[in-house]
């Protein structure tokens, strides 16, 4: 690219994303429809404790069955407020909801795009399928697959094979440290320290109020408020603004830059990321709470969709039978040949953060790896 902006890159990507929907994502279906029968057993079972639980005599019909909705608020919370051990009901509630949502997103329908010779899936990629920037997918979607590990299993890589997954770290945090310039965010990383602990004991005074500051630092970036952060922390709204009154004392260059972004915004009716993606604004938006986070959510799919560009460009060179087959938002998943997964994830590391670094130069870039074999 001889000059990098939002329009340049979004040229140079397009290509990327083709290939790999045309490559496609390996999943094992054979394991897959045994783990979605296995999900459907756990959840008939669920089913039946919540409903031995909660059937009482008012809910059987003029057969004797159970006319209880597990799938009603109102059945069900009506039915909780007569049980007699309301915590092993809702357990058993909890249990079936999770697997009964497991087997609805993930099974016939979604089984459907599991190629049955290739047991590869050819998703559609979205570059710029929210208003952002930020990439979306879908047929199906690959940027939401279930994080149980039984399904997890089933992406390993076929024979021979490898996958290597990198993501960046703290990613969002990073760029408001780039942005604002604050100088204690941008120690920590710098010192590869935790952020969140760091302003745990500078706000709080105690490392153990870590959840908490988590909560604020992601708040921040989100534009959330006192009263949206109360709700988070299930703590009153006066204790929500002290914290950020606290946080924002601490710093001051944080609050600066998020006060300058709703300004801008307001002054030129839209936000826009660090490659110059603009977002027009208008009065049915909460305009502060978007000035706040299209920069930074734009800015991270920028430097993701960067990354794609060079680590396409250096695996087609160095490694040509590796490949990507997936991109998380600020994930990058690569399918490469067993004997190359230790270069290739070296490989995959380096060209992401350098992309970071290109586009927010004063924070110290970090991405992680994590290889996956070939399971039989």
């Amino acid at each position: 690219m001889e000059r990098l902006n939002f329009e340049t890159l979004e040229q140079a990507v397009a290509p990327v994303f083709r290939e790999m929907q045309r490559y496609g994502l390996y999943v094992n279906r054979k394991a897959w429809v045994e783990t979605i029968e296995v999900c459907r057993t756990e959840m008939l079972k669920y089913q039946k404790l919540a409903m031995d639980c909660l059937s009482g005599p008012q809910h059987l019909d003029l057969f004797g069955e159970s006319s209880l909705n597990l799938n009603s608020p109102a059945d069900v919370a009506g039915a909780l407020s007569k049980c007699t051990n309301p915590a092993e009901a809702q357990a058993s509630l909890d249990r079936y909801r999770e697997m009964a949502k497991l087997v609805q997103t993930y099974g016939a329908t979604f089984i459907e795009f599991i190629d049955p010779i290739s047991w590869r899936i050819h998703a559609h990629f979205e570059s710029t399928g929210a208003s952002t920037g930020r990439v979306s997918c879908h047929r199906p979607n690959l940027q939401n697959l279930p994080s149980d590990t039984r399904f997890q299993a089933c992406l390993s890589a076929p024979a021979g094979r490898a996958i290597v997954r990198a993501d960046y770290a703290a990613c969002e945090l990073r760029i408001l440290a780039d942005f604002s310039g604050d100088a204690s965010f941008l120690k920590a990383f710098e010192d590869s320290e935790d952020l969140h602990t760091q302003v745990a004991i500078n706000l709080f005074g105690s490392p153990t109020y870590r959840e908490q500051a988590k909560a604020i630092n992601f708040g921040i970036i989100y534009g959330m408020g006192s009263k949206s952060l109360a709700a988070s922390l299930q703590v009153t709204q006066n204790q929500a603004e002290e914290w950020l009154k606290q946080y924002f004392k601490k710093h001051p260059r944080i609050k600066a830059y998020l006060d300058w972004s709703v300004q801008e915004a307001y002054a030129k009716g839209y936000a826009q990321t660090r490659l110059g993606r603009r977002l027009a604004l208008n009065t049915s938006q909460d305009i502060s709470r978007v000035a706040k986070n299209m920069p930074i959510q734009g800015t991270a799919a920028e430097l993701a969709k960067l990354a794609m560009v060079w680590v396409h460009r250096r695996l087609s060179q160095d490694f040509q039978e590796a490949v990507l087959v997936n991109m998380i938002h600020d994930e990058l998943v690569v399918e490469c040949q067993e004997a190359d997964q230790q270069q290739v994830a070296e490989v995959l590391v380096y060209e992401m953060e350098r992309a970071q670094k290109r586009i927010c130069p004063r924070v110290q870039p970090k991405a992680e790896s994590v290889i996956l074999p070939y399971r039989p």
